[in-house]
């Protein structure tokens, strides 16, 4: 005798969530941006006429966008690098090439009628 248990969704992409309701890979990227960003930020309270803010804000941009793109968007619930591999193949994909030229509507003269001859 065995019990079965109906599991509606795939168990492999559901991420737990690890501290303050952030999963390891959304934990990891704030941890990786919180010491630039402190840093930049101390240098900038501390050395006001030499650190600007503009580079801070470029600083923060160059150091914390490319983290912040791979720690937290999830496009079409895909892990980044999952998706990436379905956009490369559909952009590089095969193109169905035709002949005489691309595809295109071919309209006809008359209606079509149920009579065929």
């Amino acid at each position: 005798m065995s019990l079965s248990v109906d599991c509606f969704s795939d168990p492999e992409n559901i991420e737990p969530k690890i501290l303050f309701g952030l999963s390891f890979r959304r934990l990891c990227g704030v941890l990786l941006m919180t010491p630039p960003s402190l840093g930049l930020g101390a240098l900038s309270w501390f050395f006001p006429q030499v650190v600007t803010p503009v580079v801070v804000a470029l600083g923060l941009i160059l150091i914390d966008f490319p983290i912040a793109l791979w720690a937290f968007p999830r496009p079409m619930g895909l892990l980044p690098e999952q998706w990436l591999v379905f956009a490369m193949r559909d952009y590089f994909g095969a193109r169905i090439l035709y002949h005489s030229g691309s595809a295109h509507v071919v309209k006809s003269a008359k209606k079509p009628t149920m009579k065929e001859k």
